[in-house]
């Protein structure tokens, strides 16, 4: 038997039971054959079963968890479990919540479409990403980052022409409308 579950999400699904309503991942019963002894396999049931499943949070916020030593992100197990195969790209979070793990809110994207769908910085001051105030000209100027490629959308009397801009430059590149959120 196949013990990596990072090559085999239908040992994955034996292992855990995940929630779609709720996100969240729980250890199954684990059956005889996968332990040397029956002490151990009435122990590790004992401990373990039903309870949560990757759901130490880590430095990047998001839920992860180990599976016979084999680190998991609580995400992407997500989706192996719901889809019988892992990602082909990055799960995105379509609410920004990395902890919030529902099926609805998931999604297999390229980077890319991952980095179009980011919060505003924390740094930013305008209120919409790609919008800065040049004090130099005393103008707004609005720009975009594409597809690899930084793009200037021009310079601003006001602020609500710079943000129609950078509004307009999303739609055009295919940004989430969830992308800037504050």
């Amino acid at each position: 038997m196949d013990y990596c579950c990072k090559t085999n999400p239908a040992l994955l699904a034996d292992l855990l039971r995940y929630d779609r309503e709720s996100g969240l991942l729980f250890w199954r019963d684990r059956p005889k054959e996968m332990f040397k002894d029956a002490r151990t396999h009435r122990a590790w049931n004992t401990t373990f079963s039903g309870k949560p499943a990757l759901h130490t949070l880590g430095n990047h916020g998001y839920r992860r968890g180990k599976v016979y030593g084999v680190e998991l992100l609580a995400h992407r197990a997500a989706w192996a479990i719901m889809h019988g195969a892992w990602p082909r790209g990055e799960i995105d979070h379509i609410d920004g919540d990395p902890l919030n793990n529902r099926a609805a809110n998931l999604r297999d994207v390229s980077r890319v479409q991952n980095g179009q769908n980011i919060r505003r910085s924390s740094r930013n001051t305008s209120g919409r990403s790609g919008v800065s105030f040049n004090k130099t000209q005393g103008k707004w100027v609005a720009y975009i980052q594409s597809g690899g490629a930084f793009k200037f959308l021009g310079t601003y009397q006001n602020k609500d022409g710079a943000i129609a801009a950078r509004i307009a430059a999303e739609a055009a590149a295919g940004f989430h409308p969830n992308h800037g959120r504050g």
